[in-house]
């Protein structure tokens, strides 16, 4: 509601995810979930790191604008997005979100709106990869979607109050939480 997206954008990066889900969820119901884990904590920690970065680093008054791409790039961020989501169960979103503010130009909060639009296919066909080998538990899969559901809009406003800077930070802080409650259980 509060930015129109690309259409072209969000088909190339919600199409590519939905293979590549996939694929990556089927591998993942193959592998032990310790070193999953450990890579993830990884991946969260570097995807922190980057928005630090972003927040941190002030572009020049004078500094020539940023080179944006055409939307086919959006297919690549897709498919990584994608097999992301598949192999951790999350981070498709996490991943695409500073790469579409950095290949795109968009701001934070648009960046979250092309993450979700990445995620939304991409999570019906991991919950039902992941369902079909027997690693969803529904009696705590259902409330938690159900929370996440009520709770999308007013987070969405919550966002778009923020100035970026703060958004990027916040972003980061819940990533570096993330990695610290998943390296309690490695």
């Amino acid at each position: 509601r509060h930015s129109p997206l690309d259409p072209k954008i969000v088909l190339s990066l919600a199409l590519p995810a939905i293979p590549f889900t996939f694929l990556a969820a089927h591998v993942a119901t193959h592998l032990p979930s310790a070193p999953l884990r450990l890579a993830f904590i990884i991946f969260v920690l570097c995807i922190a790191a980057y928005m630090v970065y972003l927040a941190l680093h002030v572009r020049p008054p004078d500094a020539p604008p940023r080179r944006t791409y055409p939307w086919p790039f959006g297919i690549v961020v897709g498919a990584f997005g994608g097999a992301l989501s598949g192999l951790f169960g999350v981070g498709g979103a996490v991943f695409a979100v500073p790469l579409v503010s950095l290949l795109f130009g968009y701001s934070q909060t648009v960046a979250q709106s092309f993450g979700l639009a990445l995620v939304a296919p991409g999570t019906v066909v991991g919950v039902a990869t992941y369902a079909l080998n027997g690693d969803v538990d529904w009696q705590y899969g259902i409330p938690l979607a159900l929370g996440s559901v009520l709770l999308v809009a007013p987070g969405v406003s919550i966002a778009h109050r923020l100035p970026e800077r703060a958004l990027r930070l916040v972003f980061a802080a819940l990533m570096v939480v993330s990695a610290a409650v998943l390296a309690v259980r490695v």
